[in-house]
């Protein structure tokens, strides 16, 4: 009998989970870091497109050229 309860109370979690993960995030206007553009994005978004945002990382990332002399 405990197994069921147990059994239940889980898929009532499972179900409250997929129910939280799949809302609508709520978005807002903001500014591209890389071109200025605004575009419509979650609170956490920095970027208006995905090229933007890889093109921040590789000027993140990028190697400083070796001074030779």
């Amino acid at each position: 009998m405990a197994g069921e309860g147990e059994s239940t109370a889980a898929a009532s979690a499972s179900e409250l989970a997929r129910a939280l993960a799949s809302r609508p995030r709520h978005k807002q206007e903001r500014v591209c870091v890389v071109c200025g553009k605004t575009f419509q994005g979650t609170a956490k978004a920095k970027y208006c497109s995905r090229a933007h945002a890889s093109q921040a990382f590789y000027q993140r990332h990028k190697e400083t050229a070796p001074n030779d002399g």
